[in-house]
């Protein structure tokens, strides 16, 4: 089992805690419990999260489908509903948010264990299977950028730049280097610092601590900690002694 950061989006404390107590009885991280959609979102931008379980009914005018259909334009993650009420309508309309899970409440412990798993595994081997392209949300839309064309990620605050093949200026995107790391996976791409993704097909030197890439007027400076896991990666032709 991989161990999860998973988000509490619910607005009962003693449910939100019974919750955060079986996932980590489960084995996973510190999950982080947020009562409204702000604070829930304002958490999504800060920290990178693999699961969220979202009561679909919230104390306030925004409900747990606002903060799905907000999530799903610029950082997806497996979203598993948790509600009390069996509605159709409600049902319809959470549907089309595309969520990984719903269960009704109240839920045994075994069962929210086993679900969160299953929709994660789910999700991400929906995401590896697709290995041609994928999908951006911009502001008119989405924009398909091909997996093989991405050159380097490089995250600066909340942004990723994403460098690609015969383009000069990057595209950037509101989106956590964590949940692109996530998607842009070895062996063909590599995680070389917590701001920095490269693929490793572009390659074209490396000086010391330098990476120089091709296609691209960037460097990439190699972690001392990271340059002996690095260069196992790549083929090397060693010299005769």
């Amino acid at each position: 089992m991989t161990p999860l950061k998973i988000l509490i989006l619910e607005d009962n404390v003693i449910v939100a805690n019974d919750i955060k107590n079986i996932i980590k009885k489960a084995g996973h991280l510190e999950p982080v419990i947020c009562y409204n959609y702000t604070e829930a979102l304002k958490t999504m931008m800060e920290e990178p999260i693999d699961l969220a379980l979202v009561d679909i009914e919230l104390n306030e005018e925004k409900t747990g489908i606002d903060f799905a259909k907000q999530v799903n334009k610029s950082m997806p993650i497996p979203i598993v509903y948790l509600t009390s009420h069996s509605d159709d309508e409600k049902f319809e309309e959470a549907s089309k948010t595309n969520p990984a899970n719903y269960i009704l409440k109240p839920f045994h412990t075994k069962g929210l264990v086993f679900q969160i798993e299953l929709a994660y595994n789910q999700f991400y081997a929906k995401v590896k299977s697709n290995k041609d392209y994928l999908f951006f949300p911009v502001t008119q839309g989405l924009k398909k950028i091909k997996r093989e064309d991405v050159i380097l990620i490089e995250a600066k605050g909340y942004t990723s730049y994403i460098y690609l093949k015969n383009q000069k200026l990057p595209e950037h995107f509101s989106i956590n280097i964590g949940e692109l790391s996530k998607t842009f996976f070895e062996p063909q791409f590599y995680k070389i610092s917590r701001s920095s993704i490269i693929n490793l097909d572009f390659v074209a030197e490396i000086n010391t601590n330098i990476l120089k890439l091709n296609d691209v007027q960037k460097t990439v400076v190699i972690p001392a900690n990271q340059k002996s896991k690095f260069l196992k990666q790549i083929n090397i032709i060693r010299r005769d002694k």
